[in-house]
């Protein structure tokens, strides 16, 4: 490709020559649009050579980890000691042993766990460039290291765990609200839906116990896998959740093996509006909740928290829901769980849900859990969905509380 000495640089850096050529040609149009050279290196010392000479004309590094004489975390780590407003992403397999904290610390902007799709690869890169420019434009050139690592991770966390609302469209009206506590303003729990068929899609929440950092690339490093490595292979009314947890504990287990204190307590509700039930299976998460007119009844189903027990396995329980009905999930945050932490009883939170109309807002809810838990604030990160089924002749609605 033609260099233009006056456009910004993408830098690719892969020892494979198959993978660089790969890339280059996946991204040669999308680099002509934004008006991007692409320089191409297959080693890290090049990559370094080509920072130097283009400084703050480089855009975006994306950069394999394994490599020969120096791996990517250490270049991305050289890179961010220099200063600049480039935007690094690290490519790697789930079974790299990646040193999350290194890369970090060079403020790494997201991770693509091969292999990647190519709308996934450009929709990282429409980001990167994004913040990029917006960097750009307001560098000083001198930030402080702890003060990029944390913002680099913040800006991680809240791309990488957004709540996508085009797969929930199935005559459920979704609200959700989310509350960090930490100052760094980074969330370790994850929330999602994913369409499985016309009539059934996937509910999930979780929370990452762990160093905050770490904890956020290692929860998108299975966020990464699970839709591509597990779930598109069972697109399914029949889909079992608690198969997805068994997987999902391996591979957490498997990638955390050097971090015992890392775990994370998940939920997995599949929700079927043909069959009129939702499926339930859970590792360690606070049990859903379901309101039916005036009854209200936690969905029980004990399960370790993933990544505690490689051999742990997960059972499923059926629940009818039905036009009307309200399904309360959240995290551990919500009910003050924690060690040292007030908690609310389940007769205390029952009744709470039991009264919340269908117009109170979230907040508002959480507000009075907080009371009745003897909570000013809460002292962990917050996630919580209420699903209500409607009618199918009621119109589509998907509320976001933040």
């Amino acid at each position: 490709m033609e260099h233009c000495s006056e456009r910004e640089d993408i830098i690719l850096v892969d020892d494979e020559t198959q993978i660089l050529e790969s890339l280059t040609r996946q991204l040669r149009l999308w680099a002509e649009h934004n008006s991007l050279n692409i320089r191409a290196c297959q080693d890290a010392e090049s990559a370094l050579k080509v920072i130097g000479d283009r400084a703050d004309q480089v855009a975006i590094l994306v950069s394999d980890n394994r490599m020969p004489k120096m791996q990517g975390t250490e270049l991305i780590q050289r890179v961010g000691k220099l200063r600049l407003p480039v935007v690094p992403i690290m490519l790697t397999g789930y079974t790299d042993k990646v040193d999350i904290q290194a890369a970090l610390s060079a403020g790494v902007f997201s991770l693509l766990v091969k292999p990647w799709s190519r709308d996934e690869l450009l929709q990282e890169l429409d980001f990167a460039l994004e913040t990029f420019r917006s960097r750009k434009s307001s560098f000083t050139g001198n930030p402080e290291l702890k003060e990029q690592e944390y913002l680099a991770a913040k800006e991680f966390s809240e791309r990488f765990f957004s709540f996508s609302s085009e797969t929930a469209r199935y005559n459920v009206e979704i609200d959700h609200h989310q509350e960090t506590v930490s100052e760094s303003g980074i969330s370790r729990n994850y929330l999602d839906i994913i369409s499985l068929t016309e009539h059934s899609f996937l509910m999930l929440v979780g929370s990452i116990a762990g160093h905050g950092l770490e904890a956020v690339f290692v929860a998108a490093i299975i966020k990464s896998m699970l839709y591509r490595d597990f779930v598109r292979y069972r697109l399914t009314d029949d889909f079992d959740p608690g198969e997805l947890l068994g997987w999902m504990n391996t591979k957490l287990s498997e990638i955390t093996a050097s971090m015992p204190e890392m775990f994370m307590t998940f939920v997995a509700c599949k929700i079927n509006r043909e069959r009129g039930e939702v499926v339930v299976a859970n590792a360690g998460n606070p049990f859903p909740v379901k309101r039916s007119g005036d009854e209200v009844l936690d969905i029980v189903t004990p399960g370790v928290a993933l990544g505690v027990n490689d051999k742990a396995s997960y059972r499923t329980l059926r629940a009818p829901y039905r036009p009307g009905d309200t399904l309360f999930v959240f995290t551990d945050g919500v009910t003050g769980s924690g060690e040292g932490t007030p908690s609310i009883d389940s007769n205390s939170l029952h009744s709470i849900l039991e009264q919340a109309d269908p117009e109170d807002s979230i907040p508002s809810i959480l507000s009075r859990i907080q009371q009745a838990a003897g909570l000013n604030s809460f002292t962990s990160d917050v996630s919580f969905i209420r699903a209500t089924a409607k009618d199918p002749d009621e119109p589509y609605e998907l509320t976001e509380q933040l």
